[in-house]
């Protein structure tokens, strides 16, 4: 008995000693874990085609006026109406990506397969880091690529049997610095103290994935990388006013300039200063502006806040806008942010006549007196655009449009007990109001010299004809076109005036200046003086007739504003 237990421990030995031969002539290796490896050698190659978003939600604004809402079933496209001033309308138009839509096309959004993810195709030669751990979470090796060439880099090889750990990152660039990992000893290294820190306003994207490495064989891993913070595109478009954009800055609050990325699961604290992420767009001069996507670096919330502090569309600049306060932004997250300027200036009919709107004021497209069915843009201005002449404070008309000297119902009374300097306002210069003296239709007033201040203050003009004086010349005028669209105009003929002759009496004086110079009565008058537009070809005023009684007695026209 006792021979055989000395023989059977030879024996045991001997096994030993030869299977401890074999793992040293194959090259056997002994995982962290306890398991032996297979000896061999596998070869890891990687693909990278995309970069998935989470489930879009929507960005919707709590602080807004409703003003449409569209719901596609799941889906909704949702607009507000925020009122901005100086005659701006913008309509905020919130469309969540579709990630059916950006994947399959045509397939109904009724599908019950409907993608979870919202997947994008990747830039080619943008740059991205795959870090190895084993088992155990060591640090094994590294690796920087670049998307389409990575068969440039080293080969990747590693122990066939062995099961590893595959984090990649990206921050979606072509830049050749990626951030760096932390510790850099790689010694000290493992999955667990692996951080990296990322700027903010960086496209971060973040994998994992555990493979057990077959050897003797390629090894394929598909790279699917996943963005890691929110990012909202912005697109200005401005084409309903007809004027370029041509300065915009605007920016999202709240977000953090820095976060330290924990690499074992890819989560994130947010470090740095809390600011705003500037929008950026790269292209203006154009009625649509798109800006390129921009990162937010901030936890789940309903209270960012979108800002505008100038714009500038055509001649018009606007300052310190904040339409949103209250959007919902959740990391990980794309949306589309589209802001439509929508001008109140247009083309109306009001009370029956073709009119303008113009910095919230409605009005008339011809002077008293044009027929209403006259078109509205006259180019070129001929007689029938030309309108009635007036004496201040009368509705009775004292001449024709191509009349060249004035009728029988011309008064020579201009005495305040006959003419009431109130004649056209019973109001105020701030709160006007019609009377029955009024030579305006129905709906409409003299403006008072302050409407048409505001009028000239948000157009621009231009001369239309020739202003050359003569009986005959009715093709010259001005043309006040609209800061805010600039398909929105207003033609006021140089029609010129009669003048009058004398003191006491006075007598009517001939037609001056027509096709020259343009007289444009308000109504407005305090004591003996009287307000009225005049223009040439090279100015436009708003200027007083003063210290004469005598000066309503002269006879000129009238572009009426609507009475609202």
């Amino acid at each position: 008995m006792k021979k055989m237990t000395e023989l059977s421990r030879h024996f045991y030995l001997l096994l030993l000693i030869v299977a401890g031969s074999t793992c040293w002539l194959s090259s056997c290796n002994k995982l962290e874990n306890g398991e032996l490896g297979d000896g061999t050698t596998g070869t890891v190659e990687f693909t990278l085609n995309a970069a998935t978003f989470e489930a879009v939600e929507e960005l919707g604004n709590r602080a807004a006026t409703p003003y449409l809402t569209d719901v596609v079933e799941g889906s909704s496209v949702q607009q507000n109406t925020i009122e901005l001033g100086n005659g701006f309308l913008m309509v905020a138009e919130l469309t969540p990506v579709d990630p059916q839509a950006t994947q399959t096309g045509n397939q109904s959004l009724k599908d019950a397969s409907r993608a979870a993810l919202d997947t994008t195709n990747l830039s080619a030669n943008i740059r991205y880091r795959v870090l190895v751990y084993n088992s155990a979470g060591a640090y094994v090796t590294e690796r920087d690529y670049i998307r389409g060439q990575e068969a440039s880099t080293q080969a990747l090889q590693l122990d066939g049997g062995s099961t590893y750990s595959f984090i990649v990152y990206s921050i979606n660039s072509t830049a050749a610095d990626l951030p760096a990992v932390t510790p850099a000893a790689t010694a000290s290294r493992t999955l667990a103290n692996s951080q990296i820190s990322v700027g903010g306003t960086q496209d971060y994207m973040y994998f994992r994935q555990n493979l057990t490495v077959t050897g003797n064989s390629i090894n394929r891993l598909n790279i699917v990388l996943k963005h890691r913070f929110s990012q909202i595109t912005t697109t200005i478009n401005a084409s309903q006013t007809r004027y370029n954009i041509t300065a915009v800055s605007s920016n999202f609050q709240p977000h953090n300039t820095n976060s330290l990325v924990n690499l074992s699961d890819g989560s994130f604290t947010r470090n740095g200063t809390a600011t705003t992420s500037a929008v950026t767009y790269p292209t203006l001069g154009g009625q649509v502006v798109n800006a390129v996507p921009t990162m937010i670096n901030a936890p789940a919330n309903q209270t960012t806040i979108f800002t505008i502090p100038s714009i500038t569309i055509g001649p018009l600049t606007q300052n310190n806008l904040t339409p949103f306060t209250t959007l919902r932004v959740t990391p990980g997250v794309r949306y589309n942010l589209i802001l439509n300027i929508v001008p109140t200036d247009e083309y109306l009919t009001h009370s029956g006549r073709p009119a303008a709107r113009i910095n919230g004021r409605i009005w008339a497209l011809h002077n008293v007196g044009v027929d209403p069915n006259t078109s509205a843009n006259p180019d070129p201005i001929t007689s029938v655009f030309h309108g009635n002449f007036y004496q201040f404070g009368r509705n009775v008309i004292v001449a024709a449009p191509t009349a060249t000297a004035v009728n029988g119902n011309w008064s020579n009374s201009t005495s305040a007990a006959a003419v009431p300097r109130n004649s056209w306002n019973s109001g105020s210069e701030a709160a006007p109001a019609r009377t029955v003296s009024d030579p305006c239709p129905t709906g409409y007033r003299v403006p008072t010299r302050t409407e048409i201040q505001q009028l000239l203050a948000n157009v621009i003009v231009t001369n239309r004809g020739p202003f050359e004086a003569g009986s005959g010349n009715y093709n010259s005028g001005k043309v006040l076109t609209s800061v805010r669209r600039a398909d929105v105009v207003l033609v006021l003929p140089a029609q010129g005036f009669y003048n009058i002759v004398g003191t006491n009496p006075i007598t009517p004086g001939a037609l001056e200046n027509r096709g020259a110079v343009g007289h444009y009565w308000t109504s407005s008058a305090s004591g003996n003086n009287l307000w009225r537009l005049i223009f040439n070809s090279t100015s436009e005023t708003i200027s007083e007739l003063q210290d004469n009684v005598n000066y309503v007695a002269q006879s000129r026209y009238v572009r009426c504003t609507a009475t609202l």
